[in-house]
């Protein structure tokens, strides 16, 4: 069986303190994937961190979160086509 984490913000500083033993508690528990959901432009460089940290773990999903939609949404957009024009 395959345990995955379908939607966690593990790059988010709220687990700055605990990252890697969090991340190592749920590998204990069987989790073998984390599927990592966008916010917005601000937080892609922690993104792109935690998936060069565990390549084999983590499953980016760019995007714009509705919560983080604002009037510069055309920028937000663009800077996902400009991330995965890049993958």
């Amino acid at each position: 069986m395959i345990i995955t984490d379908t939607h966690t913000h593990l790059y988010s500083d709220a687990f700055d303190e605990d990252r890697t033993e969090m991340i190592q508690r749920a590998l204990d528990a069987k989790v073998s994937r984390f599927f990592i959901p966008a916010i917005d432009s601000g937080h892609t460089k922690a993104m792109l961190q935690l998936e060069a940290d565990y390549p084999d773990l983590m499953f980016l999903m760019m995007g714009l979160h509705p919560t983080s939609v604002k009037d510069n949404y055309k920028e937000e957009l663009q800077h996902v086509e400009d991330l995965l024009s890049k993958r």
